[in-house]
């Protein structure tokens, strides 16, 4: 499998949703996982670039959290999104 391009990241957004899905689906399925960008993009197979841009997507979207080691994390449910917004 041929590592995603830099141009392809930026120009291909079936192809970078596709890839924003994966990684989000890999921390989902392994909570207790915490991984550095540089682990993830050798894990995924990734130019780090590519890997960087896509984690600070995944963070602004609130589906992972960064550590004070930056490593990243599976995001703990906001109280809102656990009862329906009801949190008082």
């Amino acid at each position: 499998m041929q590592p995603l391009t830099s141009d392809v990241d930026r120009r291909d957004v079936g192809r970078r949703n596709q890839l924003l899905q994966r990684l989000h689906a890999e921390f989902r399925e392994m909570p207790g996982i915490a991984l550095s960008g540089p682990q993830i993009a050798r894990l995924e197979n990734l130019p780090v670039d590519v890997c960087d841009r896509v984690l600070n997507e995944l963070l602004h979207r609130g589906d992972v959290s960064k550590r004070d080691d930056g490593r990243f994390i599976v995001a703990q449910p906001r109280p809102e999104d656990r009862d329906g917004g009801k949190s008082v």
